[in-house]
C-alpha cells in the first residue's frame, strides 16, 4: 500500500493505492510523484491539485472519491483513490488512527505515537502533510481491519497491581475490570457502565493545550466551550506519577453523559486520562478516579 494524508482547511485528503506487491512497486515512482506535486489549489475550500502521471487516467468525481488516477494497463491498472474527508482538528491523532487502520487491514501490529515519525514520510509541499508505504497481506473479509487474539481481562479483585504497559502501571480501584488491549490506547478499563481510556500523544499545537483539551470534551457531552479565564475555576491541579496534571468534572445534570478527564505534559509527550459513561455513573467514579489516579506509575 502507498497512502498520503494530506490536511487542507478543514478537510484531510486520502491519496491510497492498494495492490500486489511487485505491482505496486513498479509504479511507485509515479506515486511518489505524485505525492510529491500536490500543493493547494483552492485554500479557502480546503482543496488541493497534483500532477497526473504520464501515461496515467484521472476518472472524474464519483461517490465519496475527489478523483480516481488509474495506472496505465501494462502497469496493472492500479487505481490510486483520492478522498477529502472532515478532519477533526486533531492531526497527530487523526495520521495515528489512519496509519494504525491501514496496518491492521495489512495484518501489521499497531504502531505507536512514538513509532509515527518513524515509518511516515513528510510531504514538503504541505506542512503537515505525510506520505506511507506499507506491506502485508489484506486479510480475508477485504478492507475490515482484523480483529488481532487479545489477552483474557483480567478478574476485578481489586486493587490489583496491573502492569498495562511497559511504561504504565496502576491500581485497579475496586469495581473497575481491565479490558483487553486496544490500537491507540495504553489502557482501557470499565467502572459499571462507564468506560476509562489511557491513551498518550505528541504534545504539539492543540494537543498539549489545556483549554483546546477541555473545551472538545465539554462539546462531546453538550457542554459550552469555556473562556481562558474559566478554566483555572475548573482545573483541579493534580499529581500523577510524579508530574503535575489538570483534572477535569465534565459533567452537567441536564446531559446524559458525562466525564472525568485528567491531563499531563510529560516532556514531548501529554496522557490523558478520561471516563466516559452516564453523568450519574461519572458522578459516582469521582473518587475511585481522584484516587486512580494517584496510583499511576509512568516510566519515561
Amino acid at each position: 500500500m502507498l497512502a498520503a494524508i494530506v490536511p487542507s482547511g478543514e478537510k484531510l485528503w486520502f491519496f491510497k493505492l492498494v495492490g500486489p506487491p511487485e505491482k505496486v512497486a513498479a509504479v511507485k515512482q509515479d506515486v511518489d510523484a505524485v505525492f510529491a506535486s500536490i500543493h493547494p489549489d483552492n485554500e479557502a475550500e480546503g482543496k488541493l491539485a497534483w500532477q497526473t502521471p504520464k501515461g496515467w487516467e484521472q476518472l472524474p468525481p464519483s461517490d465519496m472519491r475527489e478523483a480516481t488516477l488509474v495506472s496505465p494497463a501494462d502497469a496493472g491498472s492500479l487505481e490510486l483513490t483520492v478522498i477529502p474527508l472532515g478532519a477533526s482538528g486533531d492531526l497527530e491523532a487523526d495520521v495515528l488512527s489512519n496509519v494504525n487502520r491501514w496496518l491492521g487491514q495489512l495484518g501489521q501490529p499497531p504502531a505507536t505515537p512514538q513509532q509515527l515519525e518513524k515509518i511516515t514520510t513528510p510531504l514538503k509541499a504541505v506542512p503537515g502533510a505525510v506520505s506511507v508505504d506499507l506491506a502485508g497481506e489484506f486479510a480475508a473479509g477485504g478492507m475490515t481491519p482484523p480483529m488481532a487474539a487479545r489477552p483474557a481481562a483480567p478478574p476485578a479483585n481489586a486493587p490489583a497491581k496491573d502492569a498495562v504497559d511497559s511504561a504504565f502501571k496502576s491500581e485497579t480501584p475496586a469495581g473497575w475490570t481491565r479490558l483487553p488491549d486496544r490500537a491507540m490506547r495504553i489502557a482501557t478499563y470499565q467502572a459499571g457502565d462507564a468506560e476509562v481510556v489511557v491513551s498518550q500523544f505528541a504534545a504539539f499545537g492543540q494537543m498539549g493545550d489545556a483549554l483546546e483539551n477541555v473545551n472538545r470534551w465539554r462539546g462531546q457531552v453538550g457542554l459550552p466551550p469555556a473562556s481562558e479565564e474559566e478554566l483555572d475555576d475548573l482545573a483541579v491541579d493534580v499529581e500523577i506519577a510524579g508530574e503535575p496534571g489538570r483534572y477535569f468534572d465534565v459533567i452537567a445534570a441536564d446531559q446524559p453523559i458525562g466525564m472525568l478527564a485528567a491531563m499531563s505534559v510529560r516532556g514531548e509527550q501529554v496522557w490523558f486520562f478520561k471516563l466516559t459513561g452516564p453523568s450519574k455513573t461519572a458522578q459516582s467514579q469521582q473518587g475511585a478516579f481522584r484516587d486512580w489516579l494517584g496510583t499511576i506509575e509512568i516510566t519515561d
